[in-house]
């Protein structure tokens, strides 16, 4: 499993959480979304899209319908949203089209994360702490 999900992520797919409501009900908050890379699955209007946005000098990843493509930008909406977003989306931009959505997953990795990351550092310090008792003991002795 990990080496089927090191393989997709080197090819440029993303497992992306859901934080808000801006795609409901199509794809709820906390939902865990499949983005296959822009290489691979050309984005068309009606898809559902991540890209790159920069506000105020930081650069956010953004989940939302593309409804529109003028001279070569796309322009998007949340399905939730009254209005289109306010940037226009250049191509280089776009990270890949959602292709699956398990809803809810998101939200229980996000709860689940600081769990697996301490079982993960526990593991991997625990051979070194056990080699430094061990050579500390045997040095004492």
């Amino acid at each position: 499993l990990l080496a089927l999900m090191a393989t997709l992520h080197f090819l440029g797919f993303r497992l992306v959480v859901v934080l808000t409501d801006s795609m409901e009900p199509a794809i709820p908050r906390g939902s865990l979304v499949l983005v296959a890379p822009a290489w691979l699955e050309d984005p068309n209007v009606g898809d559902v899209i991540l890209y790159r946005v920069e506000i105020a000098s930081n650069e956010y990843l953004i989940l939302h319908r593309a409804v529109d493509v003028q001279n070569g930008f796309f322009l998007t909406k949340g399905d939730n949203r009254e209005f289109r977003d306010p940037w226009i989306v250049e191509s280089r931009n776009i990270v890949g089209v959602a292709v699956f959505t398990i809803p809810a997953l998101g939200r229980i990795l996000l709860v689940a994360r600081p769990l697996l990351v301490f079982i993960a550092t526990t593991l991997a310090v625990y051979p070194v702490i056990k080699y430094i008792v061990t050579r500390v003991a045997k040095t004492i002795s």
